[in-house]
């Protein structure tokens, strides 16, 4: 049996960037369009692709690590670094959350942000363990009826309207 259950949600690694690295051109292509340019990242993760990290290698690409979405979004918005690289789910929902509490003041003393290209996109499960050894005789039905559900959320978009809850 597969241990995963249909897809959640996919999950979208984007480039976000202040207003003026995205109004001097579209930069669709991921990396080749961000030549140049400082890109934020997250401590020990290793997102963005092969080709991107090539090009920091090579010296094309500038890349500043820090702890986590809150440090870079505030120093993408303070222009200390021209794009930022994660899930384009958290830093959205970072984001809110910085506006929120006035941490972030868009227009008055951060830079509005903007999404540039999407890097990849992955599909998120929810996994089963496949070694219960008939512990959990209602498993399977459980898997059906939950697959089901999700199914269901997504055909409708309900399960979007959730996620779009937490970012907007």
């Amino acid at each position: 049996m597969w241990p995963y259950s249909i897809p959640i949600i996919y999950e979208r690694v984007s480039v976000f960037c202040h207003e003026d690295v995205l109004a001097q051109s579209l930069r669709a292509r991921w990396p080749e369009d961000y030549y140049g340019l400082i890109i934020g990242n997250n401590a020990g993760f290793a997102i963005g692709g092969d080709k991107f990290w090539k090009a920091v290698k090579k010296g094309r690409i500038k890349i500043q690590e820090v702890g986590g979405t809150r440090q870079n979004i505030l120093k993408m918005g303070l222009k200390r670094i021209d794009c930022y690289i994660n899930d384009r789910i958290s830093i959205l929902w970072e984001l809110k959350k910085l506006k929120a509490t006035g941490e972030y003041q868009e227009g008055v003393r951060h830079a509005k942000l903007l999404e540039g290209a999407t890097i990849s996109i992955e599909q998120g499960f929810l996994g089963f363990t496949d070694k219960d050894k008939g512990k959990f005789p209602y498993k399977t039905d459980f898997i059906k009826e939950f697959d089901t559900v999700i199914y269901s959320m997504r055909r409708t978009g309900e399960l979007q309207e959730i996620i779009e809850s937490y970012v907007r």
